[in-house]
Parts: structure tokens; C-alpha cells; sequence
């Protein structure tokens, strides 16, 4: 009998002990499972403020493209102005140079008819006397 007693006593222990392995595996498990179910939870709070950032940016993106077309319009919208400018400003200059030469050619004119004159005048004036 004391053969059965100690097996069983033996058994009981292996019993005990496989017992409290299932037991601690089963708490590593669950610790495990809460782990992960709290990670997921961070996880899920970060994607939700992410996507806020996301939208934000967004938002700032099309803000940013709409001031971004305005100042391309203005731009193209100066630049044919300041073309429009440059143009007029040559013309304004070749009119500028041709009154010049203008000028010029009417003063040398005007110099030759003096001396033309001063010529005649001395003729006329020599040929009375």
C-alpha cells in the first residue's frame, strides 16, 4: 500500500504541478491578450489623430493650391502688363529717336535757309552799292 500512496502522492504532485503551468500559461495568455488589446486601442487613438493631421494638412494644401493659382494669375496677369509696358516703351522710344532725327534734320535746315539767306542778303547788299 505504501507503493500506491506514494504514486498517488507523486501524481498528485505532477497533477499540482502541470495544474499550475496550464494556470500560468493561461495568465500569460490573457496578459498577453489585455496587452495587445491596449496596444490596439493606443494604436487605433494614434490612427484617429492622424488622420485629423491628415485632414488638416489637407486643408492646408488646397489653401495653400487656391493662393498658389491666385498668384500664378497675378503673375501671368503683371507679366502681360509688364510686356504690354516694355512694348509701349519701345515705341515710345523709336517715336522719341524719329522726332529726334526729325528735329535734327529741321534745325540743319533751318541753319542751310540762314546762311542761305546771310548769303542772298550780302549779294543783294553788294550788288545796290
Amino acid at each position: 500500500m505504501a507503493e500506491t500512496t506514494n504514486g498517488n502522492k507523486l501524481i498528485w504532485w505532477l497533477l499540482g504541478i502541470f495544474s499550475a503551468f496550464i494556470l500560468l500559461a493561461v495568465s500569460v495568455v490573457v496578459s498577453k491578450i489585455d496587452k495587445s488589446d491596449v496596444r490596439i486601442s493606443s494604436i487605433k487613438e494614434n490612427m484617429a489623430a492622424m488622420q485629423e493631421s491628415v485632414k488638416q494638412i489637407d486643408e492646408l494644401l488646397r489653401i495653400t493650391r487656391g493662393e498658389q493659382v491666385d498668384k500664378t494669375v497675378r503673375f501671368s496677369d503683371m507679366s502681360n502688363r509688364l510686356n504690354l509696358s516694355e512694348e509701349r516703351l519701345i515705341k515710345v522710344i523709336e517715336l522719341t529717336r524719329e522726332m529726334n532725327t526729325l528735329i535734327n534734320t529741321v534745325a540743319k535746315e533751318q541753319i542751310e535757309f540762314r546762311i542761305r539767306a546771310k548769303i542772298l542778303e550780302e549779294q543783294v547788299q553788294t550788288k545796290r552799292r
